[in-house]
């Protein structure tokens, strides 16, 4: 599963290069975060792995209906700093970006979000409206897409991160 990441995160910096070349644009220019999750089934439940450049959320909804981060944000070391696909540290390596969590059942959600997200929804970071409340609403939901874009399409004032989630649920 690391080197399924590992080829993932080479693919899109990769990529990301080329656009720059094409756009004749410094890849600075087209600095992002990467956020990979990859979840492997086990006789004992399961394991999920993940890769993360940069800011943002990669967690999982579980059983006891608690939202548990399992991605590891890569900052800068300042207060808002953070580390970039193109950054140096980042085209360092990646070894040191991969982390593996094991669960014994499979959580009910898996989460992956650009800080835009995560820094407003989540309440282990600021105030505003909070993923974890409306994620049940949102599964029961007619149509769960529509009910996402509802939360997501929210006005705060001062936040002008882009904001971006895929959730995946079983």
């Amino acid at each position: 599963p690391v080197s399924i990441l590992d080829r993932s995160a080479s693919a899109a910096l990769r990529a990301l290069l080329a656009a720059a070349k094409a756009r004749k644009a410094h890849p600075d220019e087209l600095a992002c975060t990467l956020l990979l999750l990859l979840w492997q089934e086990t006789p004992t439940g399961g394991k999920a792995y993940t890769f993360q450049v940069g800011d943002g959320l990669i967690a999982v909804y579980d059983s006891k209906r608690e939202l548990q981060t399992i991605g590891v944000e890569e900052d800068g070391g300042f207060a808002g700093e953070t580390v970039f696909l193109t950054s140096r540290p980042a085209l360092r390596g990646w070894s040191g970006l991969f982390r593996a969590v094991s669960f014994r059942e499979r959580p009910l959600a898996f989460i992956v979000a650009t800080d835009g997200v995560g820094d407003d929804l989540v309440p282990l970071r600021k105030n505003g409206p909070i993923l974890l409340e409306n994620l049940q609403a949102i599964f029961a939901a007619a149509v769960p897409t529509a009910a996402l874009l509802d939360l997501l399409n929210y006005k705060k004032r001062g936040s002008f991160d882009d904001r971006t989630l895929a959730v995946a649920w079983s």
